[in-house]
């Protein structure tokens, strides 16, 4: 019984990644929305900008419904994902951080 068990535990723990994984990358990808409306929100990114992003994050949730379509998502396919989240991750952080205001949001307009 107690291999029985051990076994059932074991097949469980070696099905989990692969789910969790796919939950990381919704997570994942849900924060970097969430980055993107409080930047627009605060003026730090600009119209421009937010569309680039916006295109960005859209093309990587496709290519993650066409890496679902056939049921598994791949191990290459899920680097695949993670590699282009980063990558977002990064440019949404420059186009923050960089000196380019959207100034109708950011209150600058009436300071001239």
């Amino acid at each position: 019984m107690r291999k029985h068990m051990l076994v059932l535990v074991g097949g469980l723990l070696l099905a989990l990644p692969p789910a969790a994984l796919s939950e990381s990358v919704r997570h994942h990808q849900k924060n970097q929305d969430h980055r993107i409306d409080r930047g627009d929100r605060r003026g730090s990114l600009t119209e421009k900008e937010e569309s680039t992003l916006e295109k960005k994050e859209a093309a990587i949730e496709r290519e993650r419904q066409q890496a679902k379509q056939d049921g598994k998502v791949t191990q290459r396919e899920r680097k695949s994902l993670r590699h282009e989240q980063k990558e977002l991750s990064h440019d949404i952080y420059q186009k923050k951080h960089n000196e380019r205001r959207d100034r109708d949001r950011d209150g600058d307009a009436d300071r001239n």
